[in-house]
């Protein structure tokens, strides 16, 4: 079982989309089934974007659990109380399906709403708009005693053939409390970034100095990867046999050239170097012929999972692309 979190320094990095549209490719390339799921948390607490792309209505099941019962055990629900307790004395006996006084009263099926035959092969648990996020009071004092622990801990306890494929949680930016939960407990993290100056600078920080720092924080011997992601990468919406296709293709090659030279140079060659680093940062999303994720122009009025719309332009067929070869790269690692 594989544990990734999608996260960015600060906001606007495109992390919700990616991670939305990843998804499908992700349980593709893990075999997720009803059996087998993916589990998938929206835990950024404020702005819940990825409960609203599945839902513009709150996104809490019928037991009242809510992602922001990863981090609290909220004192004024019983029902929830009841369910943590649960998962840390008894855990999870036999496959998903035995369980469903947990998977199928905390999440909702997702699957079919992905292009996905099996509607129980992602599994999605939300966040409630009615309440807030935790603090950094109640951070300190939960120290490593989140319900979250308990629930990996559990669902690790699994057998192998029965547990899910993989836990996957869209974060808040930067190092909200609940980030900082998600960063010592997930072991694949996506590095969303958009390819200014701005972003290269505050992520080449963010990846110096606040990932070592949490990594630290959790039992040693545990292996970190971190893939770095350039997202919303300029891209030719021209068709091929428009006049100037080859001259935009030029000038984009250009500017992805240059990209990638700068990315290296505040980036990867820094985290390389630095003595602080303790995890393995994977950059094959950087590449010279496509750069991270594309920009599309459908995306700049609403993210959309391409694999339902037709006709779809060449920027859009790299697009899907990408977002399947990310998920290779996920898996691979």
């Amino acid at each position: 079982m594989i544990i990734i979190s999608f996260n960015s320094y600060k906001g606007g990095s495109c992390r919700t989309t990616t991670c939305y549209n990843t998804l499908p490719y992700l349980a593709k390339a893990l075999n997720a089934t009803s059996r087998q799921p993916i589990l998938v948390f929206d835990t950024d607490l404020d702005s819940m974007g990825l409960t609203n792309l599945f839902s513009e209505e709150k996104f809490v099941s019928e037991s009242g659990y809510s992602a922001e019962d990863l981090f609290i055990n909220s004192e004024d629900k019983p029902e929830v109380q009841e369910i943590n307790r649960h998962i840390r004395v008894a855990g999870f006996s036999g496959s998903v399906e035995n369980n469903a006084w947990f998977f199928e009263r905390a999440f909702h099926r997702v699957g079919n709403a992905l292009g996905l035959e099996d509607d129980g092969s992602v599994l999605f648990c939300g966040a409630d708009c009615d309440t807030p996020s935790i603090t950094d009071d109640q951070y300190k004092s939960y120290a490593d005693k989140y319900p979250l622990s308990n629930l990996i801990r559990a669902l690790s306890r699994m057998p192998e053939s029965d547990r899910p494929k993989a836990v996957v949680f869209d974060c808040a930016a930067g190092d909200q409390p609940s980030t900082r939960v998600i960063l010592k407990t997930a072991r694949i993290h996506v590095m969303c970034m958009r390819p200014t100056l701005q972003f290269r600078i505050g992520t080449r920080n963010y990846m110096l100095k606040t990932l070592p720092k949490e990594f630290n924080n959790v039992q040693t011997g545990v292996e970190h990867k971190v893939i770095l992601l350039p997202t919303a990468v300029a891209n030719n919406q021209l068709s091929p046999d428009e006049p100037k296709y080859a001259e935009a293709e030029q000038m984009l090659s250009d500017l992805k050239y240059r990209i990638v030279s700068t990315i290296n140079q505040y980036i990867v060659n820094q985290i390389y170097r630095s003595p602080d680093v303790n995890y393995t940062l994977i950059s094959e999303m950087v590449d010279g012929d496509e750069v991270g994720i594309p920009e599309i122009e459908r995306f700049k009025w609403r993210e959309c999972l391409l694999y339902n719309m037709e006709p779809l332009t060449n920027a859009e067929i790299r697009i899907k692309e990408r977002y399947d070869k990310l998920a290779q790269v996920i898996v691979k690692e």
